[in-house]
């Protein structure tokens, strides 16, 4: 029998269909209290990241969650959106750097309560970098808004 158990499934029989239900990672349990996370693929959609939003929305105090990072980064809006899901949830979050944490992946040792790295780590920070397109009052207006919203990140 595995030690392990998937938080969205209650039986052997549910962690097939757990697994066809999402693209990315599974939150796992591996203690009363303790919960495993990978985040070694692409950050994509936010529909990919349902089961982490979904445990970090219902988690208590008690609760914690290492985040395996290993990643190159990925949709900025995803990872906004779990990030403030992160620093909302009341459950300790580690985040542990198991080689390459770039671009969008840093935002989430940044909203993690704890941070460790292995010794071959290698984190990536930048400057964003985008196209403003459309009429030229409202890309000012977007613009405006990026400018407002980069200094409390």
């Amino acid at each position: 029998m595995n030690k392990y158990k998937l938080a969205c499934a209650d039986t052997e029989e549910d962690v097939e269909d757990c697994f066809s239900q999402m693209s990315a990672s599974p939150v796992i349990q591996t203690g009363d209290n303790s919960y495993l996370y990978f985040l070694d693929m692409e950050i994509g959609k936010s529909s990919q990241y349902r089961n982490l939003i979904s445990f970090l929305r219902t988690a208590d105090e008690d609760d914690t969650l290492d985040m395996i990072i290993c990643n190159d980064g990925g949709e900025l809006f995803t990872t906004l959106n779990v990030c403030e899901e992160i620093l909302n949830s009341p459950a300790t979050v580690r985040a542990s750097v198991r080689g390459r944490c770039c671009s969008g992946a840093t935002f989430f040792i940044l909203a993690a309560d704890q941070v460790e790295s292995d010794d071959c780590a290698s984190i990536m920070f930048h400057s964003a970098s985008g196209p403003v397109v459309g009429k030229f009052h409202e890309s000012n207006l977007e613009l405006e808004h990026w400018k407002s919203l980069f200094p409390k990140m």
